[in-house]
């Protein structure tokens, strides 16, 4: 072809404007399936006809951004117009459009050749908007199938105009507003659903959706929920409270439902109490399943090759495999509440008591319910600090943390939200932890809270005082109790200091005092009676052996004496001087009431090797009479063990608990233990190198006491008729060379006498 022709046919130019012809023209995107395509009418045309030498020719449409708009509005007008019709055909009795209506909703259809693409969902959505004012309770199942789309794993925009609507929903119908927060609690659980749900959606990025952006969303929308509607709440805590994951969950269902419970705290001030208070007693159900020793723990591990790993279950896609390593654990022996159905019938009816007691604990199932512990703990812990410590206002992008927003609250609302804290935490110990003997961890929430402020150590040391020593109305295994958290906190703590532990000592003093002297001299002394004062009393002697140092008013050169090895005796003119509140202690030791025969054999040992050491009291010779007293009683006792009751053994048992009861023992949990450690005070940092007269007169009373336990152990089984009283093994030679951290170190494990007769019950 030559393009410099001059031949017409080269020199014409086909016309700008005009329609394509119907086979050039783009292909519709749109679904068949679509009601609104479906009967949507043909539309004329105004192109500017061709002529028909020119009709083949094609031309390049323009799509002008009046016309697109005009498109959209059109679309717009068109699903407004079917979403109406249907809902008024089906109060007429027409189901037809309205059925036609729900199956768009149907998320199994979702992304399929037979279901809505996003796209339409959203222009769906957006028409129902107009229109909720008009569902009716006969449109019930076009809601209930909207709630029912997985709507958190659709594409931002979609959730933002589900969230929007699901507002003008609740707002203009508040009988949906239930279904909604139903939906939406479940939704923040660690579902197991999601990598089907995802089987049909378009990725809409190339980034994987992660369970921490699902879970994000569920809280936009909760949070707009509380924007709308202040009494939601209420309708809230019970459907959260209903969700919680059962405590033979794996540790990954615990760790994001409460991840998610804490974050609703922080963003619904008037919810959390009570969500930190559902948390611990989820926490407390699991800790009584921990009644070993944390090291067999630890071997079991070793063993397995059980390494404790903190992973974040919000950083996994939602399309991963769920944890499955933890399984669900069996119900045997458990009792619909959860706990092991103990029972002393099981050991009557074979009247061998052996069987009962040679049964190994579940090592497996204790370490799983161990490793749920510590994540909760974890995340309480994290919780509280977050409130202490202000995190920066921009954190980096992609990090998560457990909670939301407190960080960027000024100093006094972080105070006020902390005392707050302080006083549910208090709360919760009075109602529930102190009631708990078998608790061993879970207690150590409020000991890190006391931390964080003078006044909270105050205020948590009244509480206890006030319950062991003044409200006399308290049933004596609360006070007792409470006499335990005395000491053991007051020893622990490395936030109580000097003041306060001499003034606790003071109000000890004062009422071991007053209880001694009350008693009318040659009264024959029921032990089972005066079980409250032997609590106190032991919480005395274990203060005194971890905090001697606060008590004594000498100088400092006689401390440092002390600390080099350089022991007191009682021969000395020059005698160390103590606060004047300690003079009771001698009077009681001597009294009739005889503390040291009836509180901890540990407590008893421990107090009066570092009594003598310190010069403050020798009361070996009383140790002596008191296990010659105690060999006697134990002959007369045999004579009379086949006479006792059930109702008498469950006493006994109730009181050997008390006895080893110390509330805040070594700290062994992994995750959390970094929390614990900088204010807990170990056995080691305080106690004073042994003598070798001592070591001498520690071996014959380490003899003396592994044959009266035998005799002990012996007349247990009698007594128990069927219930025997696990006991440690008494230590050997080797252990009482290691001084006394072996025993102040594992307290609630350390051999143990009977803190009184049984036989006086």
């Amino acid at each position: 072809m030559n393009p410099h022709s001059v031949r017409s046919q080269y020199n014409q130019r086909p016309p700008r404007t005009g329609s394509l012809p119907p086979s050039s023209r783009p292909m519709n995107i749109h679904k068949p399936s679509d009601p609104i395509l479906l009967n949507k009418p043909s539309k004329e045309t105004n192109d500017v006809p061709l002529k028909s030498k020119d009709v083949n020719i094609p031309t390049r449409p323009i799509a002008s951004n009046s016309r697109i708009r005009r498109d959209s509005g059109y679309r717009k007008d068109m699903y407004l117009a079917f979403v109406h019709n249907a809902l008024q055909q089906k109060l007429k009795g027409a189901s037809e459009p309205f059925d036609e209506l729900v199956s768009q909703f149907d998320s199994r259809k979702l992304g399929t050749d037979d279901g809505a693409t996003i796209s339409q969902l959203r222009s769906w959505i957006s028409a129902l908007s107009h229109v909720v004012s008009q569902l009716e309770p006969a449109h019930s199942t076009l809601v209930d199938a909207i709630l029912g789309i997985p709507w958190t794993l659709l594409d931002a925009a979609f959730v933002k105009s589900y969230i929007s609507f699901i507002g003008m929903l609740v707002s203009a119908r508040p009988e949906y507003l239930v279904p909604v927060l139903t939906r939406t609690a479940q939704g923040l659980t660690h579902q197991s659903g999601f990598k089907s749900l995802l089987t049909n959606i378009p990725e809409s990025s190339t980034n994987p959706l992660t369970r921490g952006t699902v879970y994000d969303r569920h809280h936009s929308l909760l949070q707009h929920l509380l924007s709308l509607i202040p009494t939601l709440p209420s309708s809230l805590q019970p459907l959260l409270i209903r969700n919680f994951p059962h405590k033979r969950l794996p540790k990954s269902s615990q760790v994001t439902f409460i991840r998610n419970l804490l974050r609703i705290a922080d963003y619904c001030p008037s919810l959390s109490d009570k969500i930190i208070g559902t948390i611990v007693e989820r926490a407390i159900q699991i800790d009584v399943e921990i009644q070993i020793d944390l090291d067999e723990l630890e071997e079991f591990q070793a063993e397995n090759n059980a390494e404790v790993i903190d992973m974040d279950p919000f950083e996994n896609p939602v399309d991963a495999p769920d944890d499955d390593d933890e399984d669900s654990e069996g119900e045997d022996g458990e009792d619909e509440t959860g706990f092991s159905d103990i029972s002393s019938d099981a050991g009557e009816s074979t009247g061998d008591v052996q069987d009962v007691t040679e049964q190994p604990p579940d090592v497996a199932h204790i370490s799983s319910m161990a490793q749920k512990l510590d994540a909760i703990l974890k995340l309480l812990l994290q919780h509280f600090e977050e409130i202490r410590l202000p995190r920066p206002p921009t954190p980096p992008e992609g990090s998560r943390t457990p909670s939301g927003m407190p960080g960027f609250l000024p100093p006094e609302e972080r105070h006020e939200i902390r005392v707050r804290q302080f006083y549910t935490l208090l709360s919760i110990f009075d109602s529930t932890i102190i009631k708990t003997l078998k608790s061993r961890y879970t207690q150590f929430l409020l000991f890190w809270f006391t931390s964080l402020d003078p006044q909270f150590v105050d205020l948590f040391e009244g509480l206890l005082v006030s319950k062991a020593l003044v409200e006399e109305a308290q049933p004596a295994i609360i006070r007792v109790a409470a006499a335990s958290y005395i000491g053991s906190f007051v020893s622990r703590s490395t936030c109580v200091d000097q003041q306060s532990a001499r003034q606790v000592v003071h109000y000890l003093c004062l009422f071991l005092g007053d209880y001694a002297r009350s008693i009318p001299p040659g009264t024959q002394i029921n032990p089972a009676q005066h079980g409250v004062f032997y609590a106190v009393a032991q919480s005395l002697f274990l203060i005194f052996c971890f905090r001697w140092r606060d008590f004594h008013v000498g100088d400092a050169k006689d401390d440092l004496e002390f600390e080099l090895g350089f022991e007191q005796s009682f021969g000395d003119s020059k005698p160390k001087a103590w606060i004047s509140d300690l003079d009771v202690v001698q009077q009681i030791v001597h009294s009739q009431l005889n503390p040291l025969k009836f509180c901890s054999v540990n407590v008893v040992k421990q107090f009066a090797r570092v009594a003598n050491k310190t010069g403050f009291l020798y009361v070996h010779p009383i140790l002596e009479m008191n296990k010659r007293m105690e060999y006697s009683t134990l002959q007369s006792r045999q004579a009379v063990s086949t006479k006792r009751t059930a109702v008498v053994n469950a006493q006994a048992l109730s009181t050997t608990d008390l006895n080893t009861f110390f509330p805040f023992d070594p700290f062994h949990l992994p995750l959390s233990r970094s929390y614990i450690e900088p204010i807990y005070r170990e056995w080691q940092s305080v106690e004073l190198q042994g003598s070798d007269d001592e070591d001498e007169y520690d071996d014959e009373a380490d003899d003396d006491e592994e044959a009266d336990q035998d005799e002990d152990e012996d007349d247990a089984r009698t007594e128990t008729e069927g219930i025997h009283i696990r006991r440690a093994s008494p230590g050997s030679k080797d252990d009482v060379d290691e001084g006394l951290g072996r025993s102040f170190e594992g307290m609630s494990i350390s051999p143990v006498r009977p803190p009184w007769p049984t036989s006086s019950f």
